[in-house]
């Protein structure tokens, strides 16, 4: 069947259509008077050069695959058929955009995937752009420094190679299309682009959501969940009062000796990591993408998990869904004597051990065996046998019966 045809008495009720089948949407465009908006998955191997009709009436026009140049001539005749009514153009990056040049109603274009130097020419014409989404780099962003018409701008990422984008000044809205930028890139481009004054973002975190709205308070945000599924670290209690710190978190007091120890080297340790390294499963593996979101958090953020119960909430996410308790504090005192041999930091360490406990040590005598040790022994002590010698103030020397056999 030959669609290419407009027909004696053509279709005035058919206002959009939406559709993977070509021929259906060539039928329409020909015979579909007041068509204003067309979605097809895409013209393949299409045969047609140019549509029946003279005109078209098309406002929204999307195309979302094009397989090659044997569509090339249809699809540029649609694009002159509707220059003079086309508002919104989502294509991909293999279409012509020449028969658009100095369109005066285009007002949203996006084309996906790099943008060639013929097709960001024509977009230059564009008189009264004001929604553009292409893959962006400084090149292209300086081109539009002068536009006064660019409001919104649909971004892939807020960096070009190790640059954070700085925007026309007439853009207001910016979407971000991808949640690989961190945090910390997308507080940079904001504070370089003070004119933003609405951001529409995928994030990987959920907790990102209260550092944005800390940060930048006099922002609107769109929250955009691109996988279905936003990570928790963070738990939504904790993102809250970071959010309203005038609303005093009610602790919970410890129950246990071992929660009380951390949450005194939570008040006496500057340096967070040396509270919570102890406590992960891998000890060497410092790099993973948890362990750095809770390290590199802000200080704010942190001192929500000033006390045992709020810290356990994330502990199974760090520890592979794995709770704590038990004999896993023997082994989490080992790391916390290993992990430095600084005199201040052991001195807070016994300290702490020695107030909960009541071991009533000699303190700086016992950071001063510490120090004596080599890591091995410090790392295969017994906690107990530890605990013994301190509370007979280390009057007998140590024997093998007091460290753990390797292996352990």
């Amino acid at each position: 069947m030959n669609c290419n045809v407009s027909f004696p008495i053509s279709d005035t009720q058919t206002l959009s259509l939406n559709t993977n089948n070509q021929e259906l949407a060539v039928l329409a465009l020909n015979n579909c008077t007041n068509l204003a908006k067309l979605e097809i998955e895409q013209f393949w191997r299409c045969s047609y050069q140019a549509l029946a009709v003279k005109n078209l009436c098309l406002q929204e026009l999307t195309i979302r695959y094009n397989n090659g140049d044997n569509s090339k001539n249809l699809i540029s005749d649609i694009l002159n058929k509707c220059k003079d009514t086309l508002r919104s153009l989502n294509c991909p990056t293999k279409i012509d955009l020449s028969p658009l040049r100095n369109s005066k109603q285009l007002k949203q274009l996006n084309i996906g995937g790099n943008i060639n130097q013929a097709n960001l020419e024509v977009i230059m014409t564009f008189e009264n752009l004001e929604d553009l989404k292409i893959l962006i780099d400084n090149e292209i962003i300086d081109l539009f420094k002068l536009s006064q018409t660019l409001k919104t701008l649909r971004l892939m990422s807020v960096k070009n190679g190790e640059q954070i984008l700085i925007l026309p000044e007439s853009v207001t809205t910016v979407q971000l299309d991808y949640w690989n930028d961190k945090f910390e890139l997308i507080q940079e481009f904001l504070e370089q682009n003070p004119f933003v004054l609405e951001l529409n973002v995928s994030l990987y975190y959920k907790h990102y959501v209260a550092y944005l709205l800390d940060s930048f308070k006099h922002l609107k945000f769109n929250f955009i969940d691109s996988r279905k599924r936003l990570s928790r670290f963070f738990t939504f209690n904790q993102s809250y009062l970071f959010i309203h710190p005038e609303i005093k978190q009610i602790a919970i007091p410890a129950s246990e000796r071992d929660h009380l120890v951390y949450e005194l080297l939570f008040q006496r340790l500057s340096d967070k990591r040396q509270v919570y390294r102890p406590y992960y499963k891998d000890v060497d593996n410092y790099e993973s993408e948890d362990i750095q979101t809770l390290e590199q958090s802000p200080d704010k953020m942190q001192n929500q998990l000033s006390s045992f119960h709020e810290f356990k909430q994330i502990l199974p996410i760090l520890n592979g869904k794995q709770s704590i308790g038990g004999s896993a504090f023997y082994k989490i005192f080992n790391k916390q004597i290993v992990q430095s041999s600084d005199y201040e930091y052991l001195h807070i360490i016994v300290s702490a051990y020695d107030e909960v406990f009541r071991l009533g040590t000699n303190i700086d005598q016992t950071v001063t065996i510490l120090k004596g040790m080599s890591e091995q022994e410090r790392k295969s002590i017994k906690r107990e046998r530890f605990f013994a010698h301190c509370k007979q103030q280390w009057k007998s020397p140590l024997t093998p019966e007091d460290f753990y056999k390797r292996g352990r």
